[in-house]
C-alpha cells in the first residue's frame, strides 16, 4: 500500500491519471486524496465494485480499444496511464500498447511497472541526449543482433535505463 501512497505523490500534478488493472482503487485513493482526477479500469467486477463501492472511478472492462472508445467518449486525453503488474499478463502486448498509445495525450506519460516487455514497441520517439541516457543505465542485457526499418542491422543490448521519458509517437 505504501508504495501506491508514493507513486501517487509523484503523479500529484497530473491532470488525469487512467489506471490499468486499477484493482479496488489502490492507486486511486490516494491520487484522490491528492485531489488528482483519476480513472481505474479494471476487468473484474467484484473487484471493480469494490472501487466504484469506494467513490474510487472504475470502468469494468479490459483495456482494449472499445475501453479507449468508451473513456474519451466521456473525458479527455490522460496525461498519465499507469499500467502496475499488467505486462505479464497480457496475450497481446503489441496491441494493448496501440490502445495506450491512442488514449494518452500526446504530452503524456505511460508509467509501467513490475512488468517486463517480451515483445518490440514500435513507433516510439525520444528526443533526450544519448550521453544523458547512457549516464543513467541501470541494467543491461548482452548485445544481440537487431534491426530497425530507420536503420541498417546492428549489434545492441537491451537496457532498463531510469528517468527515460518518449515523446512522441511516430505516424508509420
Amino acid at each position: 500500500v505504501q508504495h501506491f501512497h508514493q507513486l501517487a505523490q509523484t503523479l500529484r500534478d497530473a491532470r488525469f491519471v487512467v489506471d490499468i488493472g486499477s484493482n479496488d482503487g489502490i492507486l486511486l485513493k490516494p491520487l484522490r486524496d491528492l485531489g488528482v482526477r483519476a480513472l481505474g479500469v479494471e476487468p473484474s467486477i467484484n473487484v471493480s465494485r469494490i472501487a466504484n463501492d469506494l467513490g474510487l472511478q472504475t470502468h469494468t472492462a479490459f483495456f482494449d480499444a472499445a475501453c479507449v472508445d468508451h473513456i474519451l467518449s466521456r473525458n479527455e486525453h490522460p496525461d498519465v496511464i499507469v499500467a502496475s503488474s499488467v505486462f505479464t499478463h497480457l496475450e497481446n502486448p503489441h496491441l494493448f500498447v496501440e490502445s495506450v498509445k491512442r488514449l494518452l495525450a500526446p504530452d503524456g506519460t505511460f508509467l509501467i511497472e513490475n512488468g517486463a516487455l517480451k515483445a518490440g514497441i514500435r513507433n516510439f520517439r525520444f528526443n533526450e541526449s544519448l550521453v544523458d541516457l547512457l549516464n543513467c543505465v541501470e541494467m543491461m542485457s548482452p548485445a544481440e543482433r537487431a534491426a530497425g526499418e530507420e536503420s541498417s542491422p546492428m549489434v545492441v543490448p537491451a537496457m532498463k535505463v531510469k528517468s527515460f521519458n518518449f515523446t512522441e509517437v511516430t505516424k508509420f
